[in-house]
């Protein structure tokens, strides 16, 4: 997920506890994968994402720019420096604050209460503290004993699948009212895009035993989610077109396809090339494209089935060249 923009901003002050505690939640963020060993999380940490010669203000808008939770992690005196005019902190929670979208969630120790802090009260609104605070807080006894997989991820998990869902929903809403399909289409949709991969997969297979009529309309409305910004929905809306669009009014063919090797997402990358194997014989250029997929991830063994697998693209399998043709890639 290396090309992914980021989705978690961690604000923290200094090399206090709070930097501290702030290193050890993006190394948890960073490696975390879920039950369908998908890396969820894109954290920026300033101190490890903002490369030496970069600039770091630019860096820091960017990543601003792009995130949906911000992970304010308190300590005594977190805001007391707020006050001043070229305060770092304070330009990160106010650049949030001002998107009108980023969810808050604050990890601190009992210790610590942000109702009762002095100084948060003299550079942030009733209403500014309110969404800060919100109900999205995560509170621990000590530093040494927080685990961040356990108190803090399924926090995360939730306001991620809340956000992305969301998104979903209104999207499908307005596809829904262009092309005219009924709540049962878009009921399909939704399974199919969502939740674990068993059950995508049965929508998908329903779908599949449709008539065509439905088919279709489910087809169109993959077609519209190509350019959704989450990578699992890209994915599997390449995935359905491949793997679903026979016998349709939907035409895709293997160059459609190879549109989705170029994604930055690794998923969607994946997604494309396990659907691929419908399409053997591979053009010549189709098949350069997935030698240099593969140099890229460092995948050097050729199963005799031709498909290869890779830990770092998830569970797909990366379907490759023409039946009659074995090859392996030299990578140094």
């Amino acid at each position: 997920m290396e090309n992914e923009k980021y989705n978690i901003f961690i604000c923290f002050r200094g090399k206090s506890e709070s930097g501290l505690l702030a290193q050890q939640i993006y190394t948890t963020l960073k490696y975390y994968k879920n039950n369908n060993d998908q890396s969820i999380f894109v954290p920026f940490f300033a101190p490890r994402c903002v490369k030496k010669g970069a600039d770091f203000y630019e860096e820091e808008k960017k990543a601003l720019s792009q995130i949906k939770i911000m992970i304010l992690v308190l300590t005594k005196g977190f805001f007391a420096n707020c006050t001043e005019d070229d305060d770092q902190v304070y330009f990160e929670i106010t650049t949030a604050l001002n998107r009108g979208d980023v969810q808050f969630v604050t990890v601190f120790m009992n210790s610590y209460s942000i109702h009762s802090d002095p100084d948060i009260g003299k550079v942030f609104s009733v209403e500014q503290i309110t969404t800060i605070r919100h109900v999205n807080n995560v509170n621990f006894f000590s530093i040494y004993d927080f685990d961040p997989e356990k108190e803090l991820i399924p926090v995360l998990e939730t306001l991620i699948s809340d956000q992305k869902n969301s998104q979903l929903f209104e999207t499908l809403e307005r596809i829904q009212i262009q092309h005219g399909f009924n709540d049962g289409i878009k009921n399909l949709i939704i399974k199919a895009l969502l939740g674990d991969r068993e059950n995508r997969r049965t929508a998908q297979t329903t779908i599949l035993q449709s008539p065509r009529p439905y088919r279709n309309q489910f087809l169109k409305c993959m077609l519209e989610l190509l350019s959704f910004p989450n990578e699992v929905v890209r994915g599997e809306a390449y995935y359905c077109l491949g793997e679903l669009s026979h016998d349709s009014d939907v035409k895709v063919d293997e160059p459609f396809l190879c549109k989705g090797l170029s994604d930055e997402s690794d998923f969607v990358r994946a997604c494309c090339s396990n659907v691929l194997r419908n399409y053997i014989p591979l053009e010549e250029e189709t098949i350069n494209i997935l030698k240099n997929e593969l140099v890229r991830i460092g995948m050097i063994e050729l199963c005799e089935d031709i498909s290869v697998y890779s830990k770092k693209l998830k569970y797909y399998a990366i379907k490759t060249i023409n039946e009659d043709e074995l090859w392996k890639t030299n990578h140094t």
